[in-house]
C-alpha cells in the first residue's frame, strides 16, 4: 500500500519550482516522496530505466525527469559538474541519480546504441529501499513555463505493485565468441610478447559469448538479486536495450568523509580444492595471482591517498564471488576535503582490474586486440546523491539484451606467467556467472 502525500506538500513543491525557474530562468527540479511497501517496480521493455542493487540499499527507476551527458577523456569529470549544477537547482526532496559511461570514450554504435561515452539521469519515479523502508520518489524537471506539474507528480506516484518475473530464465545452448578460441589465444600471446619486452605489466582481454535469448531486464534482474544478494546490481535499459549484472568490485564509494574502494584480481574456481584452481596458474597463493592483485590494489592506493589525511590497505583477502574467488584489497580512507564521487571515478577509471599497467598502452591493446565493443562492459556504474556522495561498482557479470540477443561479457588479466589455455578458461568460466541462470531455450 502507497502512503499518501498530501496534495497541498506537492502544490507547494510545485509552486516553489515555478518561482526559482521563472527567477533565474533555467529549469528546476521538483522531488516528493512517499513512503511505500512496494518491493519492486515494472520495469519496462524499452524506454529509459534503471536498477542498483548494494547491501543495505535498492533503487528501480523508470524514465528520467532529467538526463545529462558527457563525452571525451573528460566524461565524468564533465557530468559531475553538469549533475552538481543540477542538483542546485532543485526543490523539495532528495533524488537519487543513476549514471554510467563506456570502457572507452568512443560513439556507441550498433547493440550499444543509445548507452552514451557517460551519461546520468533522475528517475522520473524511484523505489528505493534502505534500513529506514521504502519510499516512492517522483521528480519532474519544471521550467518555468505553463505545465500541470503538479498532476505529473501525483501521477507518477499512483502505482501498484508489479507483477512477479517468470521464475525461469530462458536462453539458447549454442552462442558465438568473439574473438574465436585461436584468435583469443594469439591475442594473450601476443600480449605476453609485450609484458616480456617491457612494453605493458598488465592487460585485460576480454571475450563476448553472443546467444538467443526469451528473457528480459525483469527476469534477469529477479534472478540476480537473488543468486547475488551481497554483490553491486546494476540494471541500465536505453531504448529496446538492457545492461544486467551483478559485480563483485566496488569501484569507489563515498559517504561523508569516508571513501572506500574494494580492488580485485587473481582468479581461481569457486570450490578451493577443484582441478580448475590446480590448472589456473596454481590457485591464489601463486606468484601470479598475488602479483595481478598487487598490481590494481597499488594503482588504486596511489590515487586516493593524495586525497586523504588517512588511508588504510588492508592484506589481500580471498573472496567468493559466484563461480570463482578473487584475491580483493579493501582501500578505505579519511577524505582531507569533500571530493565528489564522479571524480574519483574519473581519477580511477580503468583500473588495471579491467584495463592494465600502464593503462594507454593496455587500453590500445584492448581495442586492437578483441574485435568487439565493450560498451558499458568493464566501464563505472551506479548512483550519486545531491551531496555528491555515492557508489560506482566496475561493470562486470552482466549482460546486454538486444533484439532477442543476449550477450556475456568476461576477460582475464594477462601478467608475466600466465599460460593462454587457462586464460581461455578464466574467462568461460566467469561467464558462468550469468550464464548459469539460464535454462535451454532450445
Amino acid at each position: 500500500m502507497v502512503a499518501q502525500l498530501t496534495a497541498g506538500s506537492i502544490a507547494d513543491v510545485v509552486d516553489e519550482a515555478e518561482r526559482r525557474a521563472t527567477d533565474s530562468g533555467r529549469p528546476v527540479l521538483a522531488t516528493v516522496s512517499v513512503t511505500t511497501d512496494l518491493t519492486m517496480l515494472d520495469i519496462p521493455r524499452d524506454g529509459t530505466a534503471c536498477w542498483w542493487s548494494q547491501p543495505g540499499f535498492s533503487m528501480f527507476g523508470i524514465g528520467a525527469a532529467a538526463e545529462i551527458t558527457a563525452s571525451g577523456d573528460s566524461r565524468f569529470r564533465d557530468l559531475d559538474t553538469e549533475l552538481r549544477g543540477l542538483f542546485q537547482h532543485r526543490v523539495g526532496d532528495e533524488p537519487v541519480a543513476f549514471a554510467g559511461g563506456r570502457f572507452t570514450p568512443d560513439s556507441p554504435e550498433g547493440e550499444w546504441q543509445g548507452f552514451e561515452e557517460a551519461c546520468a539521469w533522475i528517475p522520473e519515479l524511484a523505489l528505493v529501499r534502505d534500513d529506514a523502508g521504502g519510499r516512492l520518489v517522483a521528480s519532474v524537471l519544471v521550467n518555468g513555463e505553463d505545465g500541470d506539474w503538479r498532476a505529473r507528480l501525483e501521477g507518477l506516484l499512483q502505482v501498484e505493485a508489479s507483477p512477479a518475473p517468470p521464475q525461469q530464465l530462458l536462453a539458447s545452448r549454442s552462442g558465438t565468441f568473439t574473438p574465436e578460441d585461436d584468435s583469443f589465444i594469439a591475442s594473450v600471446e601476443a600480449a605476453l610478447r609485450d609484458i616480456k619486452d617491457g612494453k605493458m605489466h598488465k592487460v585485460v582481454l576480454a571475450r563476448r559469448l553472443r546467444t538467443e535469448t526469451g528473457s528480459n531486464a525483469a527476469d534477469l534482474i529477479a534472478a540476480l538479486s537473488l543468486r547475488y544478494p551481497d554483490f553491486y546490481g546494476y540494471a541500465a535499459i536505453r531504448g529496446g536495450s538492457a545492461f544486467v549484472g551483478a559485480s563483485p568490485e566496488l569501484l569507489v564509494q563515498t559517504e561523508g568523509s569516508t571513501v572506500t574502494a574494494t580492488p580485485a584480481a587473481g582468479t581461481v574456481a569457486g570450490t578451493p580444492f577443484d582441478a580448475m584452481n590446480r590448472k589456473l596458474a596454481g590457485g591464489l597463493d601463486s606468484v601470479k595471482s598475488r602479483w595481478e592483485q598487487e598490481l590494481v590494489a597499488d594503482t588504486v592506493y596511489d590515487v586516493l591517498e593524495p586525497l586523504c589525511e588517512s588511508i588504510h590497505a588492508s592484506l589481500p583477502m580471498v573472496v567468493k564471488a559466484g563461480p570463482v574467488q578473487h584475491l580483493s584489497t579493501r582501500v578505505e580512507g579519511q577524505l582531507s576535503e569533500a571530493v565528489d564521487v564522479l571524480e574519483l571515478v574519473a581519477a580511477l577509471h580503468p583500473t588495471p582490474a579491467v584495463g592494465g599497467v600502464p593503462a594507454p598502452e593496455a587500453v590500445d591493446f584492448i581495442v586492437g586486440a578483441e574485435g568487439f565493443d565493450r560498451g558499458w562492459y568493464s566501464g563505472p556504474i551506479g548512483i550519486v546523491r545531491p551531496d555528491g556522495s555515492g557508489s560506482f561498482a566496475v561493470a562486470l557479470r552482466g549482460a546486454l539484451l538486444h533484439g532477442g540477443e543476449m550477450d556475456l561479457f568476461a576477460g582475464a588479466g594477462i601478467v608475466e606467467g600466465s599460460i593462454p589455455d587457462d586464460e581461455r578458461q578464466e574467462v568461460e568460466l566467469k561467464l558462468s556467472a550469468v550464464a548459469s541462470l539460464f535454462q535451454p531455450l532450445d
